[in-house]
This record gives C-alpha cells, structure tokens and sequence, in this order.
C-alpha cells in the first residue's frame, strides 16, 4: 500500500471521521481494503500463532514497547507511557485478527479530556494549568477476547457462629455442589505494558464493529505491539474464571467464614480472537507524580486518575462541622427558650 496520494503526492492518513484515508493536501478518500467481520472467534483448540511479517517500528526505550505506524508517520512520544525517548528498529511483528475502527476526532477527544480535567471539585487549580501541557496520543491496544463454557465441582466447610450462655460456639457446614456457567468476550491485554484494566474500564466495545486487520488502519495511528501469545493469555484467562467461579459459589453459600473450600472447574468450547482497540491517552505530571487519563477512541468513554486538593476537601469538611455544630446550637438554644 503506497503512503503517498495518487493524485497530487501528498501524504495520506487515517481519517476518523471518514473511516477511510484521506490525504492532507488535496482530501482525496481512499477505501481501506477491508470489511466488517463482527465478534468471530477461533477454536482456540485448532488455533495457530498469529500471522507476523517483516516490519520497521520505532521502540520506546522507556518502557520497550514497539510502535508501529504508516511508513512515513514519524512517532515522537510512546502512547503506552507517554515518553519521547524513541528510536528506529527493524523486526517482526505479529499482526492481530480484528481491529475496531477508530472513530473519535482528536478534537473530540481533546474536548474530552479537558471536560475530564475541569469537572473535579476537588481538583487543585493549578493541576487543572498543567494538565493542560499534557499531549493527546492515540494508539490501538491488542487485546485477546474470549469465550467459554465451564463446569464447576465445589465442596467445603463454612464456618458459623453463635453466643451461648456468654460463650463463642462454632458451628461448621458441610457443602458440596456443581455449577455451569458461560463466559463472553473477558478481553486480556495482549501487550505487557497496557493493563487489562485500562481496557475493562474503557468499555463496552462495540464488537459487531470489528473489522478485518489491515495495516491501512495504522497510517496515521500508533499499534502497540503483540508481545504476549495467545497461550499466555489463555493462562490469565484461566485464572480469572477460575477466581470468578470460587467468588459465585462463596455469595451462593455466603459463610462468614469457610475453613477449607475446593473448587474444581473445567473450562469447554473456549474460543478467542486477537483485535486491536483504539485508545487515546494523555500523560501529564504534578507535584512530581505522573497520571494519565484514557479514551475510548470509537465511544468517547474516558477513564483516568487526578490528584485531589487537600485544601479544598478540609475546606467542606470543616464547612460540614460548622453546620453541624451551628444546628445543635440552635436546637439548643430553642429548647432553653
């Protein structure tokens, strides 16, 4: 795919507004060559490793993440952890299933974020000056979206108490029982420096959406790199179910305390894809403490941590104590009249 405009040389790019590519000089569209594929998933038991190629990238030598973008979109700050100390690399890279398409404006998403910066009541007002300077980046984030059945065998004993005639008795429960359950589209980050939280905190995604990967999705926009295989993450995956399964059987027998409990779970039919997830992200420090607040780049949901002004928060609370203590004054004082 050539990155220059056929018809006057001018670079092209992404176009969130246009889902297309669209060059900067004269606004000629191009179709990127793909089509919507919605939430299919793979047999992850017939599944192979994902499909990699030859490919230049730049690397973050703060935190090692490999970017990679268009041929001539030069990448100055890390959208993983906003750094600017990058450098040109050469390498492999492994190519997702899916991509949802990125479809918020950076003017959207500045609007946003400033939205974001200024709601806070609590907020220090110089925080609000400063993270201003921040930079918007965006970038998709790979992710591994699975499904799956599971059977469940518990068994344990709760234990209860109770007071008699001044004395603590303990009280103990033998349980056992079997469980089924299905889980859908429990998304695990397939990038070692973007959390899987980042991501649950950022949805719903609109899956039906999903198209088929194409590097014309990147000219323009930051992908972070692969760097963790679908087997690993199908580890993760097997931990979390395994820990959400052990959380429904306590709240379905709900002892105050359990003084052993087995929970055997086996997972069936899991199947899976590998898409990537477009995500803005604006780093900015204060007080010598870095935070960073995040986008949702196809629904507009934001997510992000602020520091809080400890003035202002003493402010209410002394403010509280004063009405407080004002209403009892005056309730006493009626009383004596």
């Amino acid at each position: 795919m050539k990155t220059k405009c056929k018809n006057c040389g001018g670079n092209i790019s992404y176009s969130p507004k246009d889902i297309a590519l669209v060059c900067s000089h004269c606004g000629t569209k191009i179709e990127i060559n793909s089509s919507r594929c919605g939430n299919i998933k793979l047999d992850y038991s017939i599944a192979a490793e994902l499909v990699h190629s030859a490919s230049k990238f730049s690397h973050c030598k703060s935190c090692g993440s490999n970017l990679f973008t268009g041929e001539w979109n030069a990448i100055t700050r890390c959208p993983n952890c906003g750094s600017i100390d990058i450098e040109p690399q050469s390498g492999s890279q492994y190519k997702p299933h899916a991509v949802l398409p990125l479809t918020i404006t950076k003017e959207k998403a500045t609007t946003l974020f400033q939205n974001f910066v200024n709601e806070g009541s609590f907020r220090p007002r110089d925080f609000k000056q400063m993270a201003k300077l921040g930079k918007l980046s965006v970038f998709y984030a790979p992710a591994y979206n699975f499904d799956a059945k599971t059977n469940t065998h518990y068994n344990g004993v709760g234990v209860t108490t109770s007071n008699e005639e001044g004395k603590i008795v303990h009280h103990y429960h033998k349980f056992n029982g079997n469980m089924s359950n299905s889980y859908s589209d429990v998304l695990i980050s397939a990038n070692a420096k973007i959390g899987s939280g980042i991501l649950e905190k950022l949805a719903p995604w609109d899956y039906r959406k999903l198209c088929v990967y194409s590097d014309e999705f990147l000219f323009g926009v930051v992908g972070s790199d692969i760097n963790i295989s679908h087997t690993a993450s199908f580890e993760e995956f097997k931990n979390y179910v395994r820990n959400s399964e052990t959380r429904k059987v306590k709240n379905k027998h709900n002892y105050p305390r359990y003084e052993s409990l087995n929970v055997n779970t086996q997972i069936e039919k899991p199947e899976f894809n590998c898409a990537y997830y477009p995500v803005y992200a604006n780093y900015y420090s204060y007080k010598n403490k870095t935070y960073a607040c995040y986008i949702n780049g196809s629904t507009g949901k934001v997510y992000g941590k602020s520091p809080k002004s400890f003035w202002k928060i003493f402010g209410l609370v002394v403010g509280i104590i004063a009405g407080v203590v004002g209403t009892i004054v005056a309730i006493a004082l009626a009383a004596g009249t």
